[in-house]
């Protein structure tokens, strides 16, 4: 569960070589911190999911939380993504997990994506 009582994994979908998983984020003081522990959270996944050598993609979404529910343009509170790594094999299988320094997720990442209100 996050810290605002929803479930973490929100969904993860396979399909052939590719992991797909949504997550939801926990709520913090900070846009900062709120990015770091979507980093540090997308990093510990990873390791787990590497495991899995088939794999030759897995991507993290991330969703927003209460703190990031914004009103649509039909007046509904709608949550989407807030942040979105992608990580192939080829970059997978470079990275030391014990050593690796979550600050440099967005970097490892092939394709990264952050809302701007994680900017602000």
């Amino acid at each position: 569960k996050t810290n605002n009582k929803k479930d973490r994994i929100h969904k993860i979908v396979v399909s052939g070589n590719v992991a797909n998983v949504w997550l939801n984020a926990d709520e913090n003081l900070t846009n900062n911190m709120t990015k770091k522990g979507m980093w540090i959270d997308s990093l510990k996944g990873l390791e787990e999911l590497a495991k899995f050598e088939d794999l030759e993609i897995i991507s993290f979404v991330w969703m927003y939380t209460l703190m990031y529910t914004f009103v649509d343009k039909y007046g509904e509170d709608s949550e989407g993504k807030i942040m979105s790594l992608d990580f192939p094999r080829e970059v997978i299988d470079k990275i030391n997990f014990d050593k690796a320094d979550y600050n440099n997720a967005p970097e490892i990442a092939v394709n990264y994506w952050e809302h701007n209100a994680l900017s602000e």
